[in-house]
């Protein structure tokens, strides 16, 4: 039997914590804008260009723009899967998060899995 586990997240600190990180992520991580409002620690919406998973070609890239809603949706899929990353369980505390941490939560909300390890 399973049963299923409702959480609320605090959504800026989540943004702000990822966001705020961002800058040290892999090198899969090609490009990141900010669009309208938004910024490291103002939730709206980012454009993120990244590296093609399908191509062995650094120069080959996708872009995709995420929100909020998909960052939660990744913190609570990194969290099931129980991904730790750089030595760390990734979890709610998003004033310890680092680069590692926004890595993986970012891969997960533009992939929807860990890619680049």
């Amino acid at each position: 039997m399973l049963a299923e586990i409702k959480k609320e997240i605090e959504a800026e600190g989540l943004w702000s914590g990822v966001f705020g990180a961002i800058y040290g992520t892999g090198y899969w991580l090609r490009k990141i804008k900010f669009l309208g409002n938004a910024d490291w620690d103002v939730m709206g919406q980012v454009e993120i260009s990244i590296m093609d998973p399908e191509y062995d070609d650094a120069e080959k890239v996708v872009t995709k723009t995420i929100g909020i809603e998909e960052l939660v949706e990744a913190l609570v899929k990194t969290m099931e899967l129980g991904y730790h990353h750089c030595g760390y369980r990734i979890d709610e505390d998003f004033d310890s998060y680092d680069s590692c941490v926004a890595d993986v939560v970012l891969q997960v909300a533009v992939f929807g899995k860990l890619i680049y390890a």
